[in-house]
């Protein structure tokens, strides 16, 4: 948790030339926000897609399906267009599934740190762990 943005931002390092697009969940990116400093100040031109279902995603859903109850799952985030403006990174919101790849592309053509945040609802299960036995 909490991994993906500092990582991608290190594999634009490493790649300076090539795109480099992050995917994160809210609960994982505010982990490390304070990154997009990092990426203002050295350049790393990353673009990060940021889910936002205003929770820990997957501790809320387990929490529902297996105990009938979320408890402390729920995240009360900032803006986090206005966040990235702050730190100088461009801040994009996408309410849109189908637009998000248009905003991509747009994104990395502007060739700066780049936040587009997306909307979403809970998550579904993971065809993975659909039918799992749950521990308890």
């Amino acid at each position: 948790l909490g991994y993906a943005f500092p990582t991608g931002l290190g594999v634009k390092v490493a790649q300076p030339d090539k795109p480099v697009v992050i995917t994160s969940g809210d609960g994982g990116f505010l982990y490390s926000s304070q990154e997009l400093a990092t990426a203002v100040q050295h350049k790393i031109n990353a673009v990060v897609v940021l889910f936002n279902d205003n929770a820990y995603g997957n501790v809320s859903r387990d929490l529902d399906n297996m105990w009938g109850g979320t408890y402390g799952a729920e995240l009360h985030n900032p803006d986090f267009v206005e966040m990235a403006e702050a730190y100088g990174v461009k801040g994009m919101k996408v309410d849109e599934a189908e637009k998000v790849g248009e905003a991509v592309a747009d994104a990395i053509q502007l060739d700066r740190p780049v936040l587009i945040e997306v909307p979403v609802g809970r998550m579904p299960q993971p065809a993975m762990f659909r039918g799992s036995d749950p521990v308890k």
